[in-house]
C-alpha cells in the first residue's frame, strides 16, 4: 500500500458493496492515519461488508445519491 498512498493524506476508491477490500483498505488507512474514502452502491440493505466498515473503522455514510 504504501507505494499507492505515498505521502497523500487520503485514498479514494469506488467499491463493490460485496468487496473485501473495502474493510481492507478501512484498516490500513486507520494504522497509518489516513483517510479512506470509499464508495458504494446504494442499496435498500446495506452488505455485511459495508457494515463492517461503519462499525469498526472511522466511517461516515452518506444516504445522498451522488
Amino acid at each position: 500500500m504504501p507505494s499507492i498512498i505515498g505521502d497523500n493524506l487520503e485514498y479514494v476508491y469506488a467499491s463493490p458493496v460485496y468487496g473485501g477490500f473495502q474493510i481492507a483498505l478501512s484498516a490500513y488507512c486507520q494504522s497509518v492515519n489516513k483517510k479512506a474514502t470509499i464508495f458504494c452502491a446504494k442499496r435498500k440493505e446495506m452488505h455485511p461488508n459495508t457494515l463492517k466498515c461503519i462499525k469498526h473503522f472511522k466511517y461516515q455514510y452518506f444516504k445522498k445519491k451522488l
